[in-house]
Order: C-alpha cells, then structure tokens, then sequence
C-alpha cells in the first residue's frame, strides 16, 4: 500500500501543469519538429519540476497561455525527463 501512495505522491508532487492546460509540454522528440521547424511563434518555459520559481511561475505562465490561445504557442520542456533537446 505504501508503494501506492508513494507513486501517487510523487505524480502530484512533480507535476507542473495539469492535463487539461492550455500549456503544450514538449520533449526532445518534438521539440525541434514542432518550434523550430514549425509556423508560428513559440514562447517555451524550460523548467525543472523540483525548482522553487518554476512552481510559483507554472499559475502565472498557465494565465498567459489562456490568455494567447491562437495567437503565440505557449510551451514548456520539464528539462530533468528532457535534458537534451536540439
């Protein structure tokens, strides 16, 4: 049981943006595809699920990517699950 609880804990813990965000989460297998080689204009967050301004900034960052939806991509790349990008 105590396994259970842990993966749960861990899942809550590390994520920054929720399933239904309007933020796009990238990883190294998309990234080039989708900002560099593809149209429109990307504002991509790198952040790390353990840092403490990335978690103050995931509710400001979700706010803007309502607030451009259709008019800039707003993305971010959890960089410890993608240390390599380009």
């Amino acid at each position: 049981m105590r396994s259970i609880v842990f993966i749960l804990l861990a899942t809550t813990v590390f994520s920054l943006y929720d399933r239904g965000t309007k933020v796009a989460m990238l990883n190294q297998n998309d990234f080039k595809t989708k900002v560099i080689g593809g149209k429109g204009l990307w504002l991509v967050e790198f952040f790390a699920p353990w840092c403490g301004h990335c978690k103050t900034l995931a509710p400001e960052y979700e706010k803007v990517a309502k607030n451009f939806e259709g008019i800039v991509n707003i993305a971010a790349v959890d960089m410890d699950a993608n240390p390599v990008i380009y």
